[in-house]
């Protein structure tokens, strides 16, 4: 099933077939549906149906497998970004971060979001405000708020996360005084690969 995702088969009986093993009993056989589905970026509402279903499995592997799936299709609506925002507060540090991920990828904007997103940048873990600083950047919302949270973030205890904060102003396209002057501040960062990230912002 994968193989075929890699190929970007994306036939009409290819993607019911994919669509059918969905609903296999074996693990690995519907993880690896949900991949080639997510390759092809093709998805249909029976599809969405079982990604979504698969959402509230107990099983993590199948679980990410599905979040990721999501993330990588063109097709999303209401419901699928309520579920991922609620699987945003999932106790397991990688569910977050998948959840976080695939909601940037979208690209789908609102005031919930956006809020939630900014509260997970002050979250314990630097995977968590990493994957918020990179979906916010995504998202493409310059709000004052946005742009206060994400400048804050230049100066995270985590350098991964200071890179990834400097892409991000760098992707919400605000040449402000502010932005600049946080950024050539950002220069002076013992981290080379925060300075890499505010020198890219800064050419954008």
């Amino acid at each position: 099933a994968e193989a075929v995702g890699q190929l970007g088969l994306a036939t009409p009986e290819i993607i019911n077939r994919l669509t059918i093993l969905l609903k296999e009993k074996n693990q690995a056989i519907k993880q690896a549906a949900m991949r080639a589905l997510g390759k092809l970026e093709i998805a249909t509402p029976d599809i969405i149906e079982e990604l979504m279903y698969a959402l509230n499995d107990n099983n993590k592997d199948l679980k990410l497998t599905a979040i990721t799936s999501l993330g990588s299709l063109q097709m999303v609506n209401d419901d699928v970004i309520d579920s991922l925002m609620k699987i945003m507060e999932d106790p397991d540090t990688d569910i977050q971060e998948a959840s976080i991920d695939a909601l940037g990828q979208f690209g789908i904007a609102s005031t919930t979001l956006i809020s939630k997103l900014i509260n997970k940048l002050s979250d314990q873990k630097s995977d968590i405000r990493k994957a918020a600083v990179a979906s916010l950047g995504l998202l493409k919302q310059a709000t004052p708020e946005v742009i206060e949270a994400l400048i804050a973030r230049l100066w995270d205890g985590y350098p991964a996360v200071c890179q990834a904060a400097a892409e991000a102003l760098g992707l919400l396209g605000v040449p402000s005084s502010e932005v600049i002057e946080a950024l050539i501040k950002g220069l002076m960062n013992t981290s080379l690969s925060f300075q890499n990230g505010a020198i890219v912002s800064l050419g954008q």
